[in-house]
């Protein structure tokens, strides 16, 4: 009796197969002299990163190789060896040779970890999505003197999981911000909380509370007008990304006004604002 499946043959590997290489700069420079013709777009911001990464040590060694084809041709790994070239630096990494051209359209078409999975798996914190968004806040006013803004440099997962593990105490503010519930940008919600708390925590505590709930709150009270303005960005489906400016605005002036003993009955905010000053 026949079977309805056939036994898979083992499949031939690719020779001389895999390879663990110490890149230079300079031979980064010749791979990339035989990269394919029909390769996707280089996209600097993400070299930028790559290329901090090497410079930092942040860059670990995890079995992802760089692959050549069949014709010698670079087929996967272009940015990883224009970040080395960027940094003057050398990298390790595998390398694999003799890949056949047609498989081409299948490289990097996975699904691949965001930046929330790697702290979640390599933390076990919580809110690892509002930890991951806190950090590019805090990477872009901190360490690039930029306002929180949709266009941002590109920042490695690993800077990430570096900045993260070194701020415990954000845990706090992201549970916080995580109470407000009606849209917006969970990770400036965040950063904003901590900006706040660095000031006066307990008070930074109550505002969030009152954005959050809105209950017992009068006419006038900064925390309402807040909670107004940002809940009626979210119901015109006002972009998250593209408002994150107009939202770091409202947040402060409404704190601002919490501090001074300021009434407001409305926050006035659009594209383009200064960012005010922390009280």
């Amino acid at each position: 009796m026949g079977t309805l499946f056939q036994r898979a043959e083992k499949p031939r590997l690719p020779e001389p197969g895999y390879q663990i290489e110490l890149i230079t700069p300079e031979r980064a420079a010749e791979y990339l002299a035989t990269n394919r013709a029909d390769q996707r777009r280089l996209r600097p911001m993400w070299v930028a990163a790559l290329a901090r990464q090497i410079e930092e040590d942040l860059w670990q060694y995890n079995g992802q190789p760089i692959i050549f084809d069949s014709a010698g041709n670079l087929f996967d790994g272009q940015h990883r060896l224009s970040a080395c070239v960027k940094a003057g630096r050398p990298f390790l990494t595998g390398v694999i040779r003799g890949v056949a051209r047609d498989a081409f359209d299948t490289v990097d078409t996975g699904m691949g970890r965001t930046a929330a999975d790697v702290i979640e798996i390599g933390t076990g914190r919580s809110y690892a999505s509002l930890l991951a968004a806190f950090a590019r806040n805090y990477f872009y006013v901190y360490k690039c003197g930029k306002p929180v803004t949709a266009h941002a440099p590109r920042v490695s997962y690993a800077e990430l999981r570096k900045i993260v593990d070194a701020h415990p105490e954000w845990d706090d503010s992201a549970k916080i911000a995580s109470a407000i519930r009606f849209g917006g940008s969970g990770g400036l919600y965040a950063f904003m909380h901590w900006e706040f708390a660095k000031r006066d925590r307990i008070l930074a505590d109550e505002y969030y509370s009152a954005v959050a709930r809105g209950t017992n709150l009068i006419s006038g009270h900064p925390a309402l007008a807040v909670r107004e303005r940002l809940a009626g960005m979210f119901r015109a489906g006002e972009s998250r990304r593209s408002t994150r400016g107009v939202q770091q605005v409202i947040l402060i002036r409404g704190w601002n006004a919490l501090r001074e003993n300021r009434q407001l009955h409305r926050v006035l905010a659009r594209t383009g604002d200064e960012v005010p000053e922390i009280v």
